[in-house]
């Protein structure tokens, strides 16, 4: 089975904080990130980083070809 894995790297000017997101939801994420990502969808993750003026990093790949 093939499962796509997103990383995420958040840089603010007071932190820099990275999560991962697999399947539609936001599986591993620094403490940072907690309320931020946690039941939130990525493009939800994206908006809120572009209206704060954060850079944000998406990097995707494929995990375990079975």
């Amino acid at each position: 089975m093939i499962k796509m894995e997103t990383l995420i790297q958040i840089t603010s000017p007071f932190f820099c904080a990275g999560a991962v997101y697999q399947d539609g939801k936001f599986v591993e994420y620094a403490p940072i990130l907690k309320k931020w990502v946690q039941g939130k969808s990525l493009g939800q993750v994206q908006s809120f980083c572009q209206k704060r003026n954060w850079k944000i990093w998406i990097k995707s790949s494929e995990q375990g070809k079975n």
